[in-house]
């Protein structure tokens, strides 16, 4: 499904700009895929291209060494379990 939607993405960035979708400004990225993310909303998340999209996105930034140090409260070697532990306001998440 991802491998389809990209290409599908792709396909039509060339048809209607005449370059590869990484090429175009932010704005023009972003009003091809509001339609999609619109279309996939009612779709189960096996058969959403924009959910797996958004999906990989994420998983790939928080793994990535400045989302989990910058974006996630990071430990190299943390402490014992503790379970259930209180956020303060405006805290940061914890990068596992």
């Amino acid at each position: 499904m991802l491998r389809a939607g990209l290409e599908d993405l792709e396909n039509e960035t060339q048809a209607k700009h005449d370059r590869a979708f990484v090429d175009l400004t932010p704005e023009q990225q972003a009003t091809l895929l509001k339609p999609r993310a619109q279309a996939d909303a009612a779709l189960p998340y096996d058969q959403s291209f924009f959910k797996i999209l958004k999906d990989y996105t994420l998983v790939g930034y928080f793994h990535s060494e400045i989302g989990a140090t910058q974006a996630l409260a990071y430990e190299q070697i943390p402490g014992g379990y503790e379970a259930d532990i209180p956020l303060r306001p405006g805290q940061k998440a914890w990068a596992i």
